[in-house]
């Protein structure tokens, strides 16, 4: 990556309630666990410089993303005892809740 363009990648976590960005990660590699960590740290934090929005969600709803269902999201947010949820593959718009 030294010396050249590269592409970067955005991971967040929304509030759906109140539609802000609690947490947010950018790589310059598509999203992995690594990203999705960090993105789940700075939402959680609610300390400076990451609050007032933030802390322990209620529930995630993932997007079927893969680097959103690695073992090691389910174990930090199985850890919190926070549920997750994954969006139906065929709906339209993604959003609607999905249980396997």
């Amino acid at each position: 990556m030294e010396g050249s363009a590269v592409c970067p990648w955005v991971t967040w976590f929304i509030d759906v309630a109140s539609k802000v960005i609690v947490g947010v990660a950018v790589t310059p590699h598509q999203p992995a666990r690594d990203a999705v960590l960090a993105a789940l740290r700075t939402g959680i934090s609610r300390a400076a410089p990451y609050g007032p929005y933030g802390g322990l969600p209620g529930r995630v709803r993932v997007d079927r993303g893969k680097d959103f269902l690695s073992g090691a999201v389910a174990r930090a947010l199985g850890g919190f005892a926070v549920p997750v949820t994954t969006c139906r593959p065929t709906s339209r718009t993604g959003r609607a809740p999905w249980r396997p």
